[in-house]
């Protein structure tokens, strides 16, 4: 058994974690945090004999769902048993002969890795998406880490002298049907707007600058890449409806946030 504790969190994933488990069987502790599933996957994870589950604190919850994701993780890495965390998500599962091959070579030192995610769509593979390549930290030491930051789409922040080294350790990413991801996506995008609201106070100039350099260019970039990658690349390509829904998403976050700063300009104007 991999002495490494895998974190994951869980609300009513009965259709995929059995597959994300079973990717899991040689990790000596398999820790998911649950956030009150009403379907069946508690009795999923306590048929695995490496899982211990946990559940989710409950003041981090609306509604059984999570608001602060990287209070959720923070809160697993400190209940994990083993100093070597891999971090991954009840809709995903890993590729066990990239990791093994890995976890053989790698020297056993505190460090920090980020691995490839791959979407796959019904059971395909996608071999092309407009946000290819991703790469995302998934296994450290806990002595590398000061903890998770953000509400979501959470960030690693790494202690002085540490880095992320990337690797080609793959971990496969299953994309649901569109209307179930755009159910997901407009809540995170509105968690995605309350988190970036609390950054910039007022409808600044700054404001307006950041919003176009980061998410007007993210629009663009997507636009062009997943017309490229049609044209030049072979093989499995994520359907244009996803990604179209990935440039609603960010004008949903647009929209949010002008929202957020309206109200905010109208308190202010009261007073």
């Amino acid at each position: 058994m991999l002495e490494v504790s895998v974190n994951i969190l869980t609300l009513n994933n009965e259709a995929t974690l059995p597959k994300c488990l079973d990717s899991l069987a040689n990790f000596s502790e398999v820790l998911v945090a649950d956030g009150g599933s009403l379907d069946n996957t508690i009795d999923i994870a306590n048929s695995y004999p490496n899982v211990r589950l946990i559940n989710q604190n409950k003041s981090n919850l609306i509604n059984n769902k999570i608001v602060d994701y990287s209070e959720a993780r923070n809160d697993l890495i400190q209940q994990s048993k083993n100093d070597w965390i891999l971090i991954i998500d009840s809709d995903e599962v890993l590729d066990t002969e990239s990791f093994n091959q890995f976890f053989k070579e790698v020297p056993k030192v505190p460090a920090v890795y980020s691995f490839q995610k791959k979407y796959t769509l019904n059971g395909v593979i996608i071999d092309n998406a407009s946000t290819y390549p991703i790469f995302n930290i998934r296994f450290f030491h806990k002595n590398t880490t000061n903890g998770f930051k953000n509400l979501i789409h959470e960030t690693l922040t790494l202690k002085e002298n540490f880095y992320n080294t990337s690797l080609m350790c793959v971990i496969y990413h299953s994309m649901p049907a569109i209307n179930e991801l755009w159910k997901k996506w407009d809540r995170y995008s509105s968690i995605v707007a309350l988190d970036k609201h609390r950054i910039y106070k007022f409808l600044s100039l700054e404001f307006f600058v950041a919003i176009f350099f980061r998410y007007f260019r993210e629009i663009l970039y997507i636009t062009f890449a997943s017309l490229r990658n049609r044209i030049s690349n072979k093989g499995n390509h994520l359907p244009l409806n996803y990604e179209g829904l990935r440039i609603a998403y960010i004008f949903s976050i647009i929209i949010k946030l002008l929202l957020h700063k309206m109200r905010l300009e109208i308190v202010l104007n009261k007073k």
